[in-house]
């Protein structure tokens, strides 16, 4: 009698234990090929000479961290990883170097997001998604209209140097509330973005940086 009471108390405990359970939560990672070509660690820098004032400017990852985001989409939300990568920008004038703000990097999924903070002008939109290929993509809401168009080029030359398999990429945002944007991006696998126009209007923030030199830490 001892005996049955004895496991009947265990198999309790059993059911209680696994009623109790919490389930695991499963974060959707960034996808693989992203990160192969997109994940700028540290020790990765560029560095570009502006076309317009002749102005040489670097970009340094200074940082990168792994962490977790819920998106919400009708009401369901899903878990994901997410990689962000600070980028530092600095100017280099008459020898000097000055600090001129983050470009702020984010992997999730097969996504990549940009955030400029830069005085004056700051800059947060999707960027682009992976693989990369001719595209365009129009979204209209409260704040104005927002475009990116994307062109495929199988080579793209910059100061005598070429570069396979090149998208460009054209943002477009203009509306109430913001200030707006009429920027084209050069990126590929091998060396990130290879030339950047940016026409920021009315901030008169124009600059064409075309890429003189770069290092990849992956």
């Amino acid at each position: 009698m001892k005996k049955h009471f004895f496991c009947f108390i265990i198999l309790l405990l059993l059911f209680a234990c696994k009623k109790n359970s919490i389930a695991p939560v499963i974060y959707t990672p960034v996808d693989t090929n992203l990160q192969k070509y997109f994940y700028y660690k540290p020790g990765t820098y560029w560095i570009y000479k502006d076309s317009i004032s002749g102005q040489v400017d670097s970009f340094v990852t200074a940082s990168d961290s792994i962490s977790t985001v819920s998106i919400e989409n009708s009401k369901i939300y899903t878990p994901y990883k997410i990689i962000i990568i600070n980028v530092c920008a600095y100017k280099i004038s008459n020898g000097l170097i000055s600090f001129d703000g983050n470009w702020n990097w984010q992997l999730l999924d097969t996504r990549v997001y940009l955030n400029i903070l830069s005085v004056p002008s700051d800059y947060s939109a999707p960027f682009f998604s992976y693989p990369i290929k001719n595209d365009s993509i129009y979204s209209q809401g409260e704040y104005g209209n927002f475009i990116v168009t994307t062109n495929m080029f199988s080579s793209f030359s910059i100061g005598g140097t070429n570069y396979n398999n090149v998208a460009e990429i054209h943002h477009f945002w203009a509306g109430f509330g913001v200030r707006p944007h009429n920027d084209w991006f050069s990126i590929n696998n091998d060396a990130g973005i290879i030339k950047m126009r940016i026409n920021n209007s009315p901030d008169s923030i124009y600059h064409v940086w075309e890429l003189q030199k770069y290092n990849m830490a992956r």
